[in-house]
């Protein structure tokens, strides 16, 4: 029976396919479908400068709080912060997270619980989402001071896990994807830049950045998320001498050249709570792949 995966422990399910992405350094968590039941508590709350803070735990794991600017799918701004121990259970929500913060919030039911619809093609238990509102302390002010939120109430939900599984699906024929992925590492922190690409010529790449870093016990990902025109990735490939160039809009500024596996140009990112951050220069290695679809 197939493991469902929590992936970026914090971005609320809305945002879960870009959070998946982009929050890197968030807390990536396996959930096998268990004999006891497991529960998922979620808090959501606004905090500062149009951003949506939700935080998230699982028992025994750890806490991780998301700061969520934009549309997910488009063009969108996001921070997590992950912390390993914790307090994540069906009634309580608990987390020190150093200089940006605590919560420590327990769970009040309001209206009745729902089943939710288990995707096409799947069968089994579904999952169960109560609704209620968490009360006690959420405190957090992001990278700089980019947002804040303090609050003593918020809404939110708890989902208890369900227990399906989905059958393969034919995707009919096989389709390339190509990646271009650029990393720096200084010390413990990396900066990363990715762009996707399905191999047509209609096809939307997708670009992310994200520099990922500790404060303390405090796991941070800064990152960003633009769907850009077909023109903003151009390319040759597969082969050793592959060239590519990107020049993504949104939080992006500057473009970008791949020429062999050289990396070069003056592509620069705005991400929360930092001044423009290099995507090219010195330290960077870049690499160009091709996959296939299965």
């Amino acid at each position: 029976m197939a493991a469902r995966s929590v992936v970026a422990l914090g971005a609320a399910r809305a945002h879960a396919k870009a959070a998946a992405a982009l929050a890197v350094g968030a807390l990536a968590l396996g959930v096998a479908p268990a004999q006891a039941a497991v529960y998922f508590p979620e808090i959501s709350a606004k905090g500062t400068n149009g951003y949506k803070i939700s935080v998230a735990g699982l028992k025994g794991e750890g806490v991780s709080l998301a700061a969520v600017k934009g549309k997910a799918r488009k063009n969108a701004l996001f921070a997590n912060y992950s912390v390993r121990g914790g307090d994540g259970s069906r009634q309580r929500l608990r987390a020190d997270f150093g200089r940006f913060g605590r919560v420590d919030m327990r769970f009040v039911p309001k209206g009745d619980a729902r089943k939710k619809k288990i995707p096409r093609g799947c069968t089994g238990k579904p999952d169960i989402v109560q609704p209620g509102v968490w009360k006690g302390v959420l405190k957090f002010e992001g990278t700089n001071g980019f947002t804040k939120v303090n609050v003593r109430s918020a809404r939110g939900k708890v989902t208890r896990f369900g227990n399906w599984r989905c059958k393969g699906r034919d995707k009919g024929d096989d389709e390339r994807f190509l990646t271009l992925f650029a990393q720096r590492k200084r010390g413990k922190k990396r900066t990363i830049f990715t762009v996707d690409k399905a191999d047509r010529p209609s096809a939307k790449p997708s670009f992310s950045a994200a520099q990922l870093f500790k404060v303390g016990k405090v796991r941070v990902s800064l990152s960003a998320f633009y769907r850009g025109r077909p023109d903003q990735f151009m390319y040759t490939a597969p082969d050793p001498n592959a060239n590519a160039d990107v020049s993504p809009k949104g939080p992006f500024s500057g473009e970008a050249r791949y020429r062999a596996g050289k990396w070069h140009g003056n592509l620069r990112v705005k991400l929360p709570g930092l001044k423009r951050v290099k995507l090219t220069g010195r330290g960077f290695k870049a690499q160009l792949t091709v996959l296939e679809s299965s």
